[in-house]
């Protein structure tokens, strides 16, 4: 490793002003780096989606499984479609879900929580383009092709292949204009205690 000091500051002001402006070129080509490689994702994962949906089609013809297709490409199966709140964009969805491997069709997760359709911080596009089907008591089931699951890349150390498909069986508890109130300490200390037990 080779390196030349270029320069020696000598106060944290004149550091921080450095600092700055060097942010300020090399973010813009950040921001065109990262705008690349989503369009790149994006791209490929259109193309995935083709071939998984035939596959997810065979395998739900296969089954005798009468589904609607969602715009982003997720299947659905609507049990009971609920009579209470819509779920559109912006709303707190409570769900109470058993998610499936498609491929063995064996539990790998059963649980209960909230997310925001379309907020900061999205679970699976073909997960949350299912929820919209439902209203707030609605209970059904979500085909998901790995494109618009977890995609190439799922979480580290999570149990999905790269571009897995999975199914979610749903139950709709709540549709809100507001997040619910978090947990008091007292019981979210419960809760984790009895995990830790039963592990």
């Amino acid at each position: 490793t080779s390196f030349k000091i270029l320069n020696v500051f000598k106060n944290p002001e004149d550091a921080k002003k450095d600092q700055e402006k060097e942010y300020a070129i090399y973010l813009p080509i950040q921001q065109k780096e990262q705008e690349e490689f989503r369009i790149k994702a994006e791209t490929e994962a259109k193309k995935d989606l083709v071939e998984q949906a035939k596959e997810m089609e065979k395998y739900l013809a296969a089954k005798n499984i009468t589904t609607q297709k969602t715009p982003l490409g997720a299947y659905v199966v609507v049990k009971q479609p609920g009579s209470g709140a819509a779920i559109d964009s912006g709303k707190f969805v409570t769900v109470k879900y058993s998610g499936r491997h498609l491929d063995t069709d064996s539990v790998f997760q059963a649980s209960t929580f909230t997310t925001q359709i379309s907020g900061p911080n999205p679970s699976m596009k073909g997960f949350e383009d299912g929820l919209k089907f439902f209203k707030k008591g609605g209970i059904g089931t979500i085909y998901i092709p790995g494109a618009v699951g977890y995609g190439k890349n799922p979480p580290q150390g999570s149990p999905f292949k790269p571009n897995e498909a999975l199914i979610f069986d749903v139950e709709i508890t709540d549709v809100s204009d507001t997040a619910p109130e978090p947990a008091a300490r007292s019981n979210t200390k419960t809760k984790i205690d009895t995990t830790q037990r039963k592990k």
